[in-house]
Order: C-alpha cells, then structure tokens, then sequence
C-alpha cells in the first residue's frame, strides 16, 4: 500500500443529491406535494413543462444513499413520472459540510459579477 493511509469513511456522513424528475404536466403538482412530504427533500425548480429539480439529503444514520436511491426509485414508480435521475451526489463529514471544499467551483453570484 505505500506509504498512503487510506481514507476512513466518515461514521455518519451527510449524502446532498439532485435529481431531475420529469412528469406528465397534469402531474406536476400532485407529484411536487409527494415530494415535499420527505425528510431532507426540497424542490429547488419547476417547469410547466412537467421537469422538477430536487435536492435531497440524508445522514447515513438515516439511510444516507439508500434513502436516496429509494425515493428516486419509489417516484419512478408514481404514476405520470416519465423518469428520475439522478444528477448529481456527495458525501461529506457533517462536522464540515458547510464549508468550502477542496476542488469546489463558487458559482454564487455578487454584485460585482
């Protein structure tokens, strides 16, 4: 192995991740009331089109990732979902999750921009 420790997994580690719901448009409320009724799950965008962007989070003690996967799963199965996919997924240390990460782009908009 060298000289490298290998890197512990965090005990209780905070998984965020997006997921892009699409609907049938005579859906799309009815499926973001679904969504919004679960722990650590915000819609952050909609169109009338019937596409939802929704960012979820979970601590492993509450499931971490297979929370995730299970609600991604469990929406593709409603009726009127055309498909959930997941785009994006981390896992950090809750102690430093609000803080910058390493290799982390600020696409945070100011005044000056």
């Amino acid at each position: 192995m060298g000289d490298k420790a290998m890197a512990q997994p965090v005990i209780n580690s905070l998984h965020i991740a997006s997921v892009l719901v699409h609907v049938q448009p005579t859906q799309l409320a009815a499926t973001i009331a679904w969504l919004q009724q679960h722990r650590g799950c915000e819609v952050r965008g909609q169109d009338p089109g019937g596409k939802i962007v929704v960012v979820l989070e979970s601590h492993q003690s509450q499931g971490g990732e297979h929370r995730i996967l299970d609600l991604i799963a469990e929406a593709q199965a409603r009726t009127g979902v055309v498909s959930a996919a997941l785009v994006y997924h981390q896992q950090l240390d809750p102690d430093t999750a609000d803080e910058p990460q390493p290799g982390a782009v600020n696409t945070t908009a100011t005044a000056d921009n």
